[in-house]
């Protein structure tokens, strides 16, 4: 694609498409290219204004003025934002430190208790288990006696 220099792709405007490859700068006769209050040829015209008035470079200095003055704006914002941010980051932490404990502490309290309670069940269990392996060597007693005395 062509290089563009009109808004609608066309390439009628760029300098190199011109008849004869002329551009602008090369229509301009010599006492248009030399700038005496310059002091060169192909002076810029911002260039060209500073050095013609002291009106048109205290523009400048406003122009200048005012950016920095928007410069020091947008770090002014900048700076209120990321204080804002922080400091909604720890009230969100805050917030869900306070829900997590809503929530979970109750939930943790009835865990630690079905814990508890099944600890019982299984001491009771293994309680148990002693009791009917005692009544088994006590059987296996009683069965060996019995045997000695048919025997």
């Amino acid at each position: 694609m062509p290089i563009s220099g009109g808004q609608n792709g066309d390439s009628s405007d760029h300098p190199d498409n011109r008849v004869g490859g002329l551009s602008e700068l090369d229509n301009l006769n010599s006492s248009q290219k030399y700038s005496p209050n310059c002091g060169s040829k192909f002076c810029s015209p911002k260039a060209e204004m500073t050095t013609k008035s002291p009106e048109h470079s205290g523009q400048f200095v406003k122009q200048a003025e005012n950016e920095r003055k928007a410069s020091e704006a947008r770090r002014e914002v900048h700076a209120e934002f990321k204080e804002i941010a922080t400091e909604l980051e720890a009230q969100f932490h805050s917030l869900l430190a306070e829900v997590e404990g809503e929530l979970y502490t109750p939930i943790e309290r009835e865990i630690a208790e079905a814990r508890r309670v099944e600890e019982e069940v299984i001491a009771s269990s293994n309680d148990g288990v002693g009791d009917v392996l005692a009544l088994r060597g006590r059987l296996e007693n009683l069965l060996t006696e019995i045997s000695q005395l048919a025997g």
